[in-house]
């Protein structure tokens, strides 16, 4: 989807929902699409938002529950499986599991410790 019909893709949506409230929605909600499909704007699929973070929490739980029916669980940034969150690290910028993340470093200090002996 290109960046201009994405927007014109929100801008539906914010319309829809607008009609609905009878007034403007400020730009700071979001709309999300509960199904994912931003060309679905029944009003029964669309989502007010308080702000973007929710809006992004929103996207990640249903993107865990559609590829393994767990909404709670998160996915490993290094080997890309969803687990639960009891077993995986979580830090503010990423999720991954303990031991991806040493293998992910050990290999890394393999590369780096070859190519310095070039």
């Amino acid at each position: 989807m290109t960046k201009t019909s994405d927007m014109t893709y929100h801008r539906r949506a914010r319309r829809i929902v607008e009609s609905v409230l009878g007034k403007p929605l400020s730009t700071k909600h979001p709309i999300h699409h509960l199904d994912g499909n931003h060309k679905n704007n029944s009003k029964n699929n669309l989502v007010i938002c308080e702000n973007r973070t929710y809006h992004v929490l929103l996207d990640m739980r249903t993107q865990a529950f559609l590829v393994c029916g767990k909404a709670n669980w998160r996915k490993c940034v290094f080997c890309k499986q969803y687990d639960a969150l009891k077993n995986l690290s979580v830090t503010p910028t990423s999720t991954y599991h303990k031991s991806c993340n040493n293998n992910y470093y050990h290999n890394v200090r393999k590369v780096t410790g070859s190519l310095a002996k070039m």
